[in-house]
């Protein structure tokens, strides 16, 4: 029955403000007979909820994760495990029964495009498949309120649908729950800023997940922070729970004659059982962790129906194809993979307890410019190059300090973080900063004396800088390694091989997975020395000596080990 306090109150604010309670009770009136009145996510998504025609039946590794309400999830997953599905249920879930009284959720994606392509091949294709939630949503849509594939609302509450490089838009948004997806591709600011929308729920839910990419970097590390939950299944044979771990669990034969796969089974590890186990059995979230704040929930496509062990199988035997070998591991297992040797190891540097950090008598220097400087000195002593400095800087002024202090033969420069202050800065000391260009499909090492500029291509620089690291021709102090970000820059970087679509072709390239900047300061220090096989800077000469066929010419220093030499361009 209608609330006869407000039945009441028209007689008092008149005929105007009567037909604005009017309207609102009779909304009020529609959203109550239309809302569920089903809390529970599984028993909602069970109920309101069809896929290509046909109820939802839940993994049952999945219904711990619908039931866990706890304020922080984190998800690692590989693909094809349903948990996209999972988020498309829990956002029309919020928006249908209004959770924590509003209702309101913030779906984030890599960029805006992605999302809006799943608003609209995912989210509408759940409202328009379900017969409550498209009259729920056409009710909505006959009072005015949105339903567009970036915005859809439900009796007041709204779900908020952007992408991470369309942050400003929302700015303005207050929700109850944060739904950060695939947040490998998202910054770590990004991850940090969503949190910060639930500033004013009573009851905030986050939710991160992703694929992983490399080992200690997005949803690798969150899940890493987490209470760190696998789930185990009871073998019937033995009783021994156990989480389904692709080495101990799978066994699979390599037929020669046809070479491919076959006769693929899923084990006890159990060494003393060893007999076939079902992988989507029933079974228990189990964590490594017990008492951490944060869930995490480890998703393998080994615990999907959908999976294609044999194909999986085929895929952990191409050892040498490193895209393929990449996507088993993150997509088919859900495992954050560095390709081997494709990131160095402390245990590869070369440290002597014997020298410090301390200034250089004649260094040569590279500078990385972010928001910071980031600075690294080298110097020879004997057959090889020792570390000096890594400093970080906020002003170009503490940088001339530095250049002064370590009297720097010769400086490289990153040319691309701010080109005005780099170029005005490099020509304070002609003949001595250059400012690094990356050039694409060259090894060459080019300088321009016109411009203070070297160019080369990225992997090469850095191809230089790490092989000189593994034969110890660069060497460290041990102190090195109170600079906290020293190691973890110089781990950032992981060397791949992608397919170049223009040459057909696969390239080696180098994949950042976190702050790198005192691994490219090194670089450039070790370019600035001429070190291995990059061409040491020329020595500057009076440019009209400089003449090439009877015409003055700019000049340039190119090459490679023997091939060096100059280089006129008329």
């Amino acid at each position: 029955m209608p609330d006869r306090k407000k039945i009441e109150a028209l007689e008092i604010v008149g005929s105007k403000g009567a037909s604005y309670l009017t309207r609102g009770l009779h909304e009020s009136l529609i959203q109550g007979l239309g809302k569920s009145d089903t809390v529970d996510l599984v028993e909602w998504t069970q109920k309101n909820r069809l896929i290509n025609g046909h109820e939802v039946n839940l993994p049952l590794s999945q219904i711990g994760i619908y039931e866990d309400l706890s304020p922080d999830v984190v998800i690692l997953k590989g693909t094809q495990v349903f948990v996209s599905e999972f988020l498309v249920n829990l956002s029309l879930w919020a928006i249908d029964s209004k959770y924590a009284d509003r209702g309101n959720v913030l779906y984030m994606m890599p960029t805006q495009l992605l999302m809006d392509d799943f608003s609209q091949s995912r989210m509408d294709k759940a409202i328009e498949e379900s017969p409550y939630l498209s009259r729920r949503f056409k009710t909505a849509m006959s009072r005015n309120q949105a339903n567009r594939s970036r915005l859809k609302r439900l009796g007041g509450s709204s779900l908020h649908m952007r992408g991470s490089d369309s942050l400003k838009q929302a700015i303005s948004v207050d929700a109850d729950i944060v739904i950060d997806d695939e947040v490998d591709w998202f910054s770590e600011e990004t991850v940090e800023w969503t949190r910060e929308r639930l500033g004013s729920s009573k009851q905030p839910l986050f939710r991160a997940v992703s694929k992983p990419t490399y080992p200690g970097q997005g949803i690798d590390l969150l899940y890493n922070e987490s209470d760190k939950r696998q789930w185990h299944i009871k073998c019937l044979h033995c009783n021994r729970w156990q989480p389904i771990d692709w080495d101990k669990s799978i066994v699979f034969h390599y037929d020669n004659a046809v070479q491919a796969v076959t006769d693929v089974k899923v084990l006890c590890s159990n060494e003393k059982c060893r007999l076939p186990i079902d992988r989507l059995g029933s079974g228990e979230w189990v964590a490594a962790h017990p008492g951490r704040r944060v869930h995490g929930y480890h998703l393998s496509r080994l615990l999907s129906p959908l999976a294609n062990l044999i194909s999986m199988a085929e895929d952990s035997l191409r050892v040498s194809d490193i895209p393929i070998l990449q996507r088993f591991y993150n997509s088919g297992l859900g495992l954050a993979y560095a390709p081997k040797g494709g990131r160095i190891d402390s245990s590869e540097l070369k440290y002597d307890p014997d020298i410090t950090l301390h200034t250089a008598d004649q260094g040569f220097g590279g500078v990385d410019v972010g928001l910071k400087l980031h600075a690294a000195v080298i110097e020879r002593n004997g057959d090889r190059w020792e570390v000096r400095q890594l400093e970080e800087f906020d002003t170009f002024e503490e940088l001339d300090h530095w250049f002064s202090r370590n009297n720097i033969k010769t400086c490289i420069i990153d040319a691309r973080g701010d080109p005005r202050a780099t170029t005005e800065w490099a020509e304070k000391y002609i003949g001595r900063v250059y400012r690094w260009n990356h050039v694409e499909n060259t090894n060459d090492v080019r300088y321009t004396e016109d411009t203070n500029e070297v160019k080369l291509n990225r992997t090469s620089l850095l191809d230089m800088m790490y092989t000189a690291c593994r034969e110890e021709r660069i060497v460290f102090p041990t102190d090195i390694r109170n600079i906290p970000s020293f190691l973890s820059h110089l781990r950032a970087l992981v060397r791949e091989l992608v397919k170049d679509p223009r040459l057909n072709k696969l390239i080696p390239r180098y994949v950042g997975t976190a702050p790198d900047h005192y691994a490219f300061a090194l670089s450039y220090a070790v370019l600035a020395a001429g070190e291995n096989t990059a061409s040491p800077p020329p020595t500057p000469i009076d440019k009209e000596a400089v003449v090439f066929a009877g015409q003055q010419s700019s000049s340039s220093w190119t090459g490679i080990g023997k091939n060096r030499g100059w280089r006129h361009v008329g």
